[in-house]
């Protein structure tokens, strides 16, 4: 991990995803490059919870971003990424 930053937006993200699908278990996603799929993700579960991630990060995201976003890892560097460009706090 690089920062405290990244294990704040990991969390944030966590709990979204759990939002979107009670199945995803937080406890279980890792911030690496696993595939999404492989904790159950499918892709409109990944459509609805960067809709959240927008919402909850103030961050804009593009069908670009829902059709390449493939990890947890991704998913904060994205945040991360847009917070900066945005001039927006991640955390």
């Amino acid at each position: 991990m690089k920062s405290t930053d990244d294990a704040q937006v990991f969390s944030v993200i966590a709990e979204l995803a759990h939002q979107v699908d009670e199945r995803i278990d937080p406890a279980a996603l890792r911030l690496d490059d696993t595939p999404l799929n492989a904790y159950g993700f499918t892709s409109l579960t990944a459509v609805r919870l960067l809709t959240l991630i927008e919402d909850r990060f103030l961050v804009a995201v593009s069908d670009a971003d829902v059709l390449t976003s493939t990890s947890m890892r991704h998913l904060v560097d994205l945040v991360q990424r847009r917070s900066k460009t945005e001039g927006k706090s991640a955390s």
